[in-house]
């Protein structure tokens, strides 16, 4: 089990979208839930969660990764789940970035 206090350390723009926004979404796709996220956050703190996201998917820390599930209220079988479904969001993040 992953201490989630951890996460929130090493994560901590990433850990509120997912803490915060995702728990309690029936119906929402995942892509409304990020921009429902983005509406509500400044853009400089989902610049932060983007780049969290982003280092997180590539650092093939397994122990933060399996912290996903649980936070965002979401079942994944295995980590490659959770690698793919971060992705999306990553790319959700992506889109709510500021245009520069």
């Amino acid at each position: 089990m992953y201490d989630f206090m951890l996460f929130q350390h090493e994560y901590p723009r990433l850990y509120t979208c997912l803490a915060a926004y995702f728990p309690d979404t029936e119906g929402l796709t995942e892509e409304e839930v990020v921009n429902n996220y983005a509406e509500e956050t400044d853009p400089e703190e989902i610049a932060e969660a983007y780049q969290e996201a982003y280092q997180l998917l590539h650092s093939n820390n397994s122990v933060a990764l399996s912290a996903i599930g649980p936070l965002a209220n979401r079942y994944f079988r295995d980590n490659e789940e959770i690698v793919a479904w971060l992705h999306d969001i990553t790319t959700f993040l992506s889109r709510s970035l500021p245009k520069s």
